[in-house]
């Protein structure tokens, strides 16, 4: 089991496409949302990610840098053969 700031890992948060539905009249809509376009992915752009530093809840760049775009969190994903990058939570 996976705890990342507190939050057990569950399918609220994991890395899936949010889906909203919409309806007018008799015809359905249903649009994936890119409103959280930082979240559910890596961000080698921000430099190498140190474990329980920089996915610090509070302090760490890796979280502010997610929370600020709108995501539920960060992790410092391990990679085989290379350093371990800023990934945001959805």
């Amino acid at each position: 089991m996976l705890l990342v700031f507190g939050l057990e890992q569950s399918d609220e948060w994991s890395c899936k496409s949010i889906y909203t539905e919409y309806q007018r009249g008799s015809v359905t809509a249903v649009v994936e949302s890119h409103a959280n376009a930082i979240c559910c992915d890596n961000h080698p752009e921000l430099g190498k990610c140190l474990t329980g530093i920089d996915d610090d809840p509070v302090t760490g760049s890796c979280s502010i840098y997610c929370k600020a775009g709108g995501c539920k969190g960060a992790i410092c994903k391990e990679l085989k053969g290379m350093d371990p990058e800023c990934h945001c939570l959805r």
